[in-house]
């Protein structure tokens, strides 16, 4: 009896070294760290503040939940885009947001969906369907969509931005208080322009153009 189990203590180590040994090219599964969600942008007016989560790729910003709130609140209104996938994976510059006056609040509404526009009168609660005092969006007289990317503030009313194919961008001016759009590149039916108020259902404006609409 003893001879046996002498053997088995001198043959279960053994087998237990073998089992763990990975010489033969198998190696354990390892568990991969899942894209950190954060506070990745933050800016607010006397009034209001714009959240951003999502994560950083070298020094570029991909949101995931756009959120406004009140100074003086404590809860967030998260914003509503028209296509935040293509938001997600483009990397869209959101340090522009507000006016310079902090009137105005501008949003993306999607890479290829151009711009929507709130007044901090109807914020926070008007971000939550989307539903901004208008919107705009360039795109081509096939009906084809263009992306768009923000330039920056022309003043207190008027933002610069582009807006093209792969191959080329314009530069546009739209003046948010009176409507009003300004090709710097384009001419009359050149391109096509889709807009709304309020986030209803968007109307084409037919071949507007420029310079000057």
């Amino acid at each position: 009896m003893m001879r046996i189990l002498c053997l088995l203590l001198i043959i279960i180590p053994f087998f237990i070294t073998i089992g763990c040994d990975n010489s033969n090219g198998f190696k354990p599964a390892t568990v991969k760290k899942a894209v950190e969600v954060e506070v990745i942008y933050f800016n607010y007016t006397k009034t209001h503040e714009l959240i951003v989560y999502g994560h950083k790729m070298d020094e570029t910003i991909f949101p995931e939940k756009i959120c406004v709130k009140k100074v003086t609140g404590n809860w967030e209104v998260e914003y509503k885009s028209y296509d935040p996938v293509s938001l997600e994976s483009s990397g869209f510059d959101l340090t522009y947001a507000w006016s310079p006056n902090g009137d105005y609040l501008i949003l993306p509404r999607g890479r290829f969906e151009g711009f929507t526009v709130f007044s901090t009168e109807i914020l926070p609660n008007a971000v939550a369907k989307g539903n901004g005092q208008s919107f705009i969006a360039i795109k081509g007289i096939a009906g084809s969509k263009w992306w768009h990317e923000f330039v920056g503030w022309k003043n207190h009313n008027t933002i610069i931005f582009q807006a093209g194919l792969s191959s080329k961008s314009f530069t546009f001016e739209w003046n948010i208080e009176d409507g009003d759009l300004l090709s710097l590149d384009l001419e009359k039916g050149e391109y096509d322009i889709e807009e709304g108020p309020r986030g209803l259902p968007s109307v084409s404006a037919g071949g507007a153009g420029g310079p000057g609409r």
